[in-house]
């Protein structure tokens, strides 16, 4: 029922192993940045390591609102809200 679904919307269903994450390049690449820039965040700040997760939320944020090459200069946000 699913297939007929997908087949009638001219969606293509993909398959991917489970627990492979390098079949997800993208969201991995974007793992890596974010984890990048918190580390360089809370190295340049001297903050705890402890405040991990609202530095990575902080850098999410930054990017989300910054503009990206990929979008032709457009941001995130203005994309996916109009």
């Amino acid at each position: 029922m699913l297939q007929a679904y997908l087949r009638q919307e001219g969606i293509e269903h993909q398959y991917s192993a489970c627990y492979m994450p390098q079949q997800n390049g993208l969201a991995e690449h974007m793992n890596r940045t974010l984890l990048e820039k918190t580390k360089s965040m809370l190295h340049g700040a001297n903050l705890p390591y402890n405040l991990w997760a609202e530095t990575w939320e902080t850098a999410w944020y930054l990017y989300a609102k910054g503009p990206v090459t990929a979008l032709k200069k457009d941001t995130p946000e203005s994309m996916f809200f109009g």
